[in-house]
């Protein structure tokens, strides 16, 4: 008797995943259209587009997104896809994705966005690092991730986005200290850093800000003194609480002029004092 070849389960799913693509890459060459020269054949398409489109399926697929509140058809194009915008290109212009049930990791591959003025995934369960790269995206505004479980430190390289606007990493597991070169930020209106688990001193380049609004860093673990360069931010700077800072952390004190040298601090829960090294010392 003649044997009939059936296909495995493996195999199938492998076919669907690339069925899959093509039909990603198809609907970007008829999407992107007007990027082509008359409508000729053999005119490249917007390749652009379509590594943007492949990138936002390595986000949908490494945050579980056939169970996110809003989730994609994938079979549909880009323009239908809930929180993106998209530029007249085809191209991604802002990720906004607040609340709609992301859980797992953001992809490495984010960094590869063509040109991104924004990326807010907040109020989610978002896990793992702050992916290395972002400083790949030059005009990026707008850097959104708080109140998710991100761990690691903060990337020294955000310091090179010249064009920043806002940094919202707060209510996070974040450690280590707070880079410095965030004060070169010649656009920084917004930056939160609260509820997290930062440690080390604040940076005195933080007296550099020009247009910031508002500097928060209440609830982590930071020590040492408050900057002098930090004076010229009295009404925008949060800190309290801070238990290692001097009057754990409260703004107030420093900018009325107290001295920190035996200002009030916290150390493991006992009561202390500020030495002359800026340590808080029981």
């Amino acid at each position: 008797m003649k044997a009939f070849y059936k296909p495995t389960l493996e195999l199938v799913n492998f076919s669907r995943i690339n069925y899959l693509l093509i039909f990603l890459l198809l609907s970007a060459m008829v999407s992107c259209g007007d990027d082509m020269d008359g409508g000729e054949m053999g005119t490249p398409v917007n390749e652009e587009r379509i590594s943007d489109s492949l990138v936002l399926v390595s986000l949908y697929n490494s945050t579980g997104g056939p169970d996110w509140d809003s989730s994609w058809d994938l079979s549909m194009s880009m323009e239908t896809w809930f929180g993106i915008t998209l530029r007249s290109a085809g191209t991604v212009e802002i990720i906004e994705l607040q609340g709609n049930g992301l859980v797992g990791s953001i992809p490495a591959n984010i960094n590869e966005l063509t040109d991104p003025i924004a990326l807010e995934i907040r109020s989610s369960e978002l896990t793992g690092g702050i992916p290395a790269g972002l400083d790949k995206l030059t005009n990026l505004r707008f850097l959104r991730l708080d109140d998710n479980g991100l761990t690691g430190g903060i990337p020294s390289e955000m310091t090179s986005l010249s064009k920043l606007e806002v940094i919202d990493l707060a209510s996070n597991n974040l450690t280590g200290s707070i880079p410095v070169g965030l004060g070169a930020l010649d656009n920084m209106s917004f930056l939160d850093l609260a509820e997290n688990n930062l440690t080390g001193s604040i940076p005195s380049d933080f007296g550099d800000f020009t247009t910031i609004s508002f500097v928060i860093l209440r609830n982590n673990d930071l020590s040492g003194c408050f900057p002098s360069e930090l004076l010229s931010l009295c009404n925008e700077v949060s800190a309290f609480p801070n238990p290692k800072l001097p009057w754990l952390g409260d703004f107030d004190m420093f900018c009325g002029g107290f001295p920190q040298l035996g200002a009030a601090c916290e150390l493991d829960g006992q009561a202390g004092t500020i030495d002359a090294d800026c340590n808080c010392v029981i």
